[in-house]
């Protein structure tokens, strides 16, 4: 319970995110889609990559590179977390212990003046705002943003935009390949099976979106003259 109310504008926030998430899906859907066309119309290994998986109706690579992409990206987020909180208690301490010395000596000097009488409010003022400086310095430096923090800030967002991509692609994958099984459904009692299974032939053999297009047009040519 404790727990709850300390947390309870992170939970909070959490869940809101999560809530949009849920509603904003087909517009996450939709972008994706055009990081997909996107990666399909500028990169010819991608392409093939991409309708291969389609032909074969395997999304086993896609899964594989989500696992990669989560892996590497929980390994260096890993790696950078602990070098900096490592360089960061380095930092306190060193203050801290700088700060403490500052302290210690300016309790020495009230300890040696209370006999001698010799430092005035000013020097004690003075004194206080030196220490106080520096810890106000230590504070600026712990709450700045370092290369860490830019580099976690960086891959975060590429990671989300790689895992859209991946999620979309395998749901586009299973989507046509539905597409296509019910499309052999139709035409079948209209054409017969000789014809059927040259378009699955034609279909597992396709390479790029040239194939793709090509057997997309045949189906709708048959649908078109032979049903009514």
């Amino acid at each position: 319970m404790k727990y709850i109310k300390k947390h309870k504008a992170a939970i909070v926030i959490s869940l809101v995110i999560g809530v949009l998430l849920f509603y904003l899906q087909p517009f996450l859907i939709w972008l994706g889609e055009l990081i997909v066309d996107f990666f399909v119309m500028s990169s010819d290994n991608f392409s093939q990559m991409y309708y291969e998986t389609m032909a074969k109706n395997d999304t086993s690579s896609f899964i594989s590179l989500n696992n990669y992409f989560l892996t590497l990206a929980f390994a260096t987020a890993s790696i950078i977390g602990i070098l900096y909180i490592k360089r960061k208690k380095i930092d306190v301490l060193q203050r801290v212990k700088n700060q403490l010395s500052d302290i210690d000596r300016l309790k020495s000097k009230l300890d040696e003046d209370e006999t001698n009488n010799e430092m005035t409010d000013e020097d004690i003022r003075s004194e206080l705002a030196d220490v106080e400086q520096s810890v106000i310095e230590s504070q600026k430096k712990l709450e700045k943003r370092d290369f860490g923090f830019t580099i976690i800030s960086i891959i975060t967002p590429a990671l989300v935009v790689l895992l859209l991509a991946n999620y979309v692609m395998m749901r586009s994958v299973a989507q046509h390949n539905v597409g296509f099984r019910n499309q052999m459904d139709i035409i079948l009692p209209y054409v017969g099976q000789d014809d059927v299974n040259q378009f699955r032939s034609e279909w597992c053999r396709m390479k790029n979106s040239r194939d793709f297009n090509k057997i997309q047009k045949e189906i709708k040519t048959v649908i078109h003259k032979k049903i009514k």
